[in-house]
C-alpha cells in the first residue's frame, strides 16, 4: 500500500473479540477495508512434552486492529451488524469524554508503514489463523466451563508467548476475560492476573 493511499483514508482503532483479532482483520479485508495489524512471528513447542515447534503470529496491539475508511463517519451500525463481522468485532475505540470514535492521524499510519513495511498490511494465511485462534478460543472455553470451575479440580495452563512462554501455571479462577493464576516465582508461589488469551492448555 502506498503512503498516498494511507493519507487518503480515515483510520480508526477497532477492538476484536477475544482470540479473534486476526480473523477480524481478514474479514475486514474481505469486505474491502484496508486493515493494518502490526505483528511478528514467534516459535513455540507444540506442548511441553514435545520437542517439535510451530510458528505462530503474535499481534503487537493485543485485540486491536487499525482500519481505514473512505468516509470520516463510517456506518458503524451496519459494520457491527454485518453477519461476517459481528462475531469477530466488539467495538471501536474512543478516548474522548463524548464517547465518539477516535480518529488516528494518517501520518501515524505512514510512520508504522515505514517501520513494518508491507508486512503491516500482509496478514497471516487463513489456515494458520484458523488453527491458532480456534485453539486459543477452545482452550479459553475449556477453562471457563471446565470441572475446576465446579470445585472438583484446578486446571493447569501455560503461557503461549512473552517472557514466561511455556511456563506452566495453575488457574485459580476466571473473572471475565482475565485469569487468576498461581505460579512459582522467586522461591515462592504468587498469584497474578493475566489475559485469558495469553494462556494455552498445558
Amino acid at each position: 500500500m502506498l503512503d498516498e493511499q494511507i493519507l487518503s483514508l480515515h483510520w480508526y482503532l477497532l477492538r476484536a473479540r477475544p482470540n479473534r483479532v486476526f480473523k477480524a482483520a481478514l474479514a475486514l479485508q474481505d469486505r474491502g477495508f484496508q486493515t493494518a495489524l502490526p505483528h511478528e512471528w514467534r516459535a513455540r513447542r507444540r506442548s511441553r512434552h514435545c520437542k517439535s515447534v510451530t510458528r505462530f503470529p503474535l499481534p503487537h496491539l493485543g485485540p486491536y486492529l487499525i482500519t481505514g475508511f473512505e468516509t470520516r463517519t463510517p456506518a458503524w451500525r451496519s459494520l457491527f451488524e454485518d453477519p461476517l463481522l459481528e462475531p469477530l468485532l466488539s467495538g471501536v475505540v474512543s478516548i474522548t469524554s463524548d464517547g465518539l470514535p477516535t480518529l488516528i492521524r494518517p501520518k501515524e499510519i505512514v510512520r508504522q508503514h515505514h517501520r513494518y513495511g508491507p508486512e503491516l498490511f500482509r496478514l497471516p494465511p487463513k489456515s494458520i489463523v484458523d488453527e491458532i485462534e480456534d485453539q486459543r478460543l477452545q482452550a479459553g472455553d475449556a477453562v471457563r466451563i471446565g470441572r475446576w470451575q465446579q470445585g472438583w479440580m484446578r486446571a493447569s495452563a501455560e503461557f503461549d508467548a512473552g517472557g514466561f512462554a511455556d511456563k506452566v501455571v495453575t488457574i485459580d479462577r476466571i473473572e471475565g476475560d482475565m485469569a487468576k493464576v498461581v505460579m512459582a516465582m522467586f522461591g515462592s508461589e504468587r498469584e497474578i492476573t493475566v489475559p485469558l488469551e495469553h494462556l494455552a492448555a498445558a
